[in-house]
């Protein structure tokens, strides 16, 4: 069963947000639409396999029921975050629908498009709406650390480093492209370099169960059991996908 926030999603989110009819509609529209957020931000596949198709059926039959400009609206907040889920979970198509439905001079758009892109082994069309949204936002450190996932993804470990690099110097406080580059020191095997790239990440990021769990592998990896140990223990009062949690008790297994 895979619950968000203690509901059973597997029948969809019409049991939360109600009936279409409802007067308080947008707010539980809203409620839902955070609640897939975070299911997102977990990153547990197969349940988001199992379910994400019928909770954003569900969520666009009530958007339906909003107001033409409202519903857009919605759209272009959430559409850019939750179609590159789809796509990661076989629903390409359906992605690219979404994505049909904004703008094409929109820096989060094009991003998620080059997402999307990745996600069907289209490289070289990823790469052209990473480019785009750079040239949309060049301030911007999204579109970089994208092209770094995606180079991750294919293993060119120069790549992806180069990338995360640019997104870091775009923003330094960027986790995710933090991340990114001690995953990529993790791939190397270099695990004292891993481990403090991890911290550094972990600084901004300091509710992310997943990137402490990669922490406390690579100082584990590094022969810091202590410290390993101490990161690990963090992590219990932290959201965590099932895999997440099965990770964390080979972890503490094998620190022990």
């Amino acid at each position: 069963m895979f619950e968000i926030s203690g509901h059973n999603a597997e029948n969809g989110l019409v049991a939360i947000i109600g009936s279409v009819t409802d007067p308080a509609s947008e707010l539980r529209l809203t409620h839902a639409l955070a609640r897939i957020d975070r299911a997102i931000a977990l990153d547990d596949r197969p349940a988001l396999a199992r379910n994400l198709p019928d909770m954003m059926g569900s969520v666009s039959m009530l958007l339906g029921s909003l107001p033409p400009n409202v519903s857009r609206d919605y759209k272009y907040l959430w559409w850019p975050k939750f179609a590159p889920a789809l796509a990661r979970v076989g629903e390409v198509a359906r992605a690219e629908s979404m994505l049909r439905e904004l703008p094409a001079n929109c820096y989060p758009c094009a991003v998620s498009r080059g997402d999307v892109a990745a996600s069907k082994g289209d490289k070289a069309g990823a790469i052209r709406w990473f480019e785009q949204a750079k040239s949309l936002g060049p301030s911007l450190p999204f579109a970089d650390e994208a092209l770094g996932r995606m180079h991750l993804a294919a293993d060119d470990l120069n790549a992806a480093e180069r990338a995360f690099e640019r997104a870091t110097s775009l923003e330094p406080r960027y986790a995710d492209a933090l991340r990114g580059s001690g995953d990529v020191l993790a791939r190397r095997r270099v695990w004292r370099e891993a481990a403090k790239q991890y911290a550094a990440a972990a600084r901004q990021a300091p509710r992310w169960g997943g990137l402490h769990l990669h922490w406390a592998n690579a100082l584990r990896r590094s022969g810091d059991g202590k410290r390993a140990r101490e990161v690990l223990r963090s992590t219990g009062s932290m959201i965590l996908s099932p895999a997440d949690l099965a990770v964390r008790e080979r972890l503490r297994r094998i620190t022990a």
